[in-house]
């Protein structure tokens, strides 16, 4: 056999016959030899700890709680419901088992030291029984004397009691010797001889347990987390020491072991172990004094009986020698004979008490009980208490709602997006006057524009004879020129003379949507070189179009000019509508040169694209330059399939455009 720390090997020799026969081994193997035929193609992983990391972990789950003074809690975690059982099942039974033990240590200290003086003895009755024998054998007559014989027996009798003194004296000086060495300290051997030990037996109930308490907490000193005790005390440091070592191992799994949190919780857990370590050796320094001080007493008081018995014993000595001053007249043969019956019958009553008590203690030994006893059985979990699902899907559902509405709050919160007409009409008191689809429908397109051009009826002058409206947007690219160009072809279908003037003169793009030129224009009459008229040109039945021309340097100046005035006031007399097509009102400021000349103002923004906050940009910029009529078109709505036709129109489709709304 070869048998070290990492592993164990037994060669066993038989006749023939499988020693594993019908044991776990011999099945696996059999499983492997037919080629894994019992298994299933999973992958299997057989995992072996050495007894010190078992130890570590059936420790770790371990959890002992006290209901009440008198009864213990014994908990085991365990994946395996039937391994959980039986690990706990054999804990309160090894537990009992302890105490047990415990309790008959000194009876079996008594049966040995009983035997011995049992072998003893019976040696020296049979010695002294056969000189007895063989005295009589020589002297077969022999005439005793009474007085002389009464004398014997007094010194005989006083001869035992000296014996037993003495044995008792020797018994008292083992005890000691063995008390102050540090080595067994147990009584049983001074009951036996007839010492009374009741002036010492609750010092030693005291010494025991004081040393029984400085090995535990010695224990607990070199691994405090693997201790299992009643300490409240010490149960509060090992809690704050696992939730430390939890709290740096979910740290380490994000932070590096340099991170202040990570720093300042292993000074947390150094804390408390220098804690622990002083609490400790404080209650080891003081058990240390009360074990020394049970120590002196014990030895005090035994100290006080030896020399009891030790001044007894000499008056006893002193006795019989004054008796056997006395027989020295009498016959030697009668003495003689009366002294070996004497101590024939002394060793024969030893005998007989050593016997008796033998009996006595082994009936003792076996009517032992401990003191504890299992009051319910481990029972066979049937739920595991860990995970609890329950509890963790009610957690996770209410999780994902705070989550999902926080996720929604916070969303609309850091919105600065446009996305329906709920957000025009919260943010600002301008009127919407319609709300349009991608250009890619023109169908849909259209006749939004002319929903837009209704609603425009409702803000027209009857005082005057041609209407001006200024259609911008907040930045570039919201679709303001297509709209401004669909804008006046249905109005000029309506049979309104109309003139469509595109007066972006920094970023021109109206010619392109209408496929015209740029290369002369607006900018091109207002710097003097052209004359307008000649330039207007015809894009369909009652509408004209004035292109803005090549880029000037100076475009707001331009617009500012004199001329500029008198050639607008000009084609008021000549048309009924002209739709001023102008550089984004966010970006620059040439759309608020136009804001005088306009008797409508249309703010284009396009879903998802325009922010929030040019709503109240627009609203101060209303109120500072005293706009009377003023409005926003929403564009890039998408289109939603619906039962209704929508805006109180249709043409027999199963589509309308603007918000989607529940009905």
């Amino acid at each position: 056999e070869i048998n070290n720390e990492f592993f164990i090997l037994r060669v066993i020799r038989n006749e023939g016959k499988n020693p594993f026969e019908g044991s776990i081994e011999s099945r696996l193997y059999g499983a492997i030899d037919n080629g894994l035929d019992d298994f299933d193609s999973r992958a299997y992983i057989f995992k072996v700890y050495d007894r010190n990391t078992q130890e570590n972990i059936v420790i770790s789950n371990i959890g002992v709680n006290a209901p009440s003074d008198n009864i213990l809690e014994i908990t085991y975690n365990d994946h395996v419901p039937a391994r959980a059982q039986r690990i706990a099942q054999e804990i309160a039974q090894s537990y009992i088992d302890y105490d047990l033990e415990n309790k008959t240590i000194e009876l079996e200290q008594t049966l040995q030291f009983l035997d011995k003086q049992i072998v003893e003895v019976k040696q020296n009755l049979k010695n002294k029984g056969k000189k007895l024998q063989e005295y009589q054998q020589e002297n077969s007559a022999v005439t005793m004397i009474d007085s002389p014989a009464t004398i014997v027996n007094l010194v005989e009798e006083k001869k035992e009691v000296v014996d037993q003194i003495a044995m008792q004296i020797q018994e008292i000086k083992n005890f000691r010797t063995s008390f102050e060495s540090g080595g067994v300290f147990s009584t049983v051997s001074l009951v036996g001889v007839g010492i009374d030990t009741s002036s010492i037996q609750s010092l030693m109930e005291d010494y025991r347990a004081n040393d029984e308490m400085i090995r535990e907490l010695r224990y607990q000193q070199n691994d405090i987390t693997k201790s299992v005790t009643l300490n409240t005390q010490i149960n509060g440091f090992i809690d704050e020491l696992k939730n430390g070592e939890t709290l740096i191992h979910e740290l380490s799994n994000n932070f590096t072991d340099e991170h202040p949190q990570v720093i300042e919780a292993k000074r947390n857990i150094v804390d408390i172990e220098n804690k622990v370590h002083a609490y400790i050796v404080t209650n080891i320094e003081k058990l240390h004094k009360d074990k020394a001080f049970a120590k002196s007493a014990i030895l005090n008081n035994i100290l006080m009986v030896q020399r009891n018995l030790e001044n007894k014993l000499r008056r006893l000595k002193g006795d019989i020698q004054q008796k056997k001053a006395l027989l020295q007249s009498f016959p030697a043969m009668s003495l003689e004979s009366k002294a070996l019956e004497r101590n024939f019958s002394l060793s024969e009553n030893v005998y007989t008490f050593l016997l008796q008590k033998k009996i006595e203690v082994e009936i003792s030994k076996a009517s032992m009980i401990a003191n504890t006893k299992i009051i319910e059985d481990a029972q066979l979990p049937v739920f595991p208490f860990r995970p609890n699902k329950k509890m963790l899907m009610i957690t996770g559902i209410l999780l994902g709602l705070i989550l999902g509405i926080a996720y929604v709050l916070i969303k609309l919160f850091l919105d600065t997006k446009i996305r329906s007409v709920n957000d025009i009409e919260k943010g600002t008191r301008i009127p919407l006057y319609g709300t349009l689809p991608s250009n890619s429908n023109q169908r849909f397109f259209k006749e939004a524009l002319r929903n837009i051009r209704t609603n425009l009826q409702f803000v027209l002058s009857d005082h005057k004879n041609c209407t001006t409206i200024l259609i911008s947007s907040t930045v570039a690219g919201e679709g303001k020129t297509i709209i401004t160009a669909g804008l006046a072809e249905v109005i000029s279908g309506a049979g309104k003379r109309v003139l469509l003037l595109d007066l972006d003169l920094r970023k021109p793009s109206l010619h392109k949507e209408l496929k015209q030129r740029n290369k002369i224009g607006m900018s091109n009459y207002l710097s003097g070189e052209i004359d307008m008229y000649e330039h207007i040109i015809p894009i369909a039945e009652n509408l004209d179009f004035f292109s803005a021309g090549v880029t000037p340097p100076n475009p707001s100046e331009l617009l500012m000019s004199e001329k500029f005035n008198q050639i607008i006031g000009q084609l008021e007399q000549e048309y009924d509508y002209i739709l001023f097509d102008t550089a984004p009102i966010g970006s620059v400021t040439d759309a608020n040169m136009l804001l005088k000349h306009s008797d409508i103002v249309l703010l284009v923004m396009k879903v998802n694209e325009a922010e929030k906050i040019y709503l109240k940009h627009f609203d101060k910029m209303v109120e500072e330059k005293n706009i009377k009529s003023a409005g926003i078109i929403l564009n890039g709505v998408k289109l939603h399939k619906s039962k209704s036709y929508g805006y109180g129109y249709g043409y027999g489709y199963n589509y309308a455009y603007g918000d989607k709304k529940e009905r």
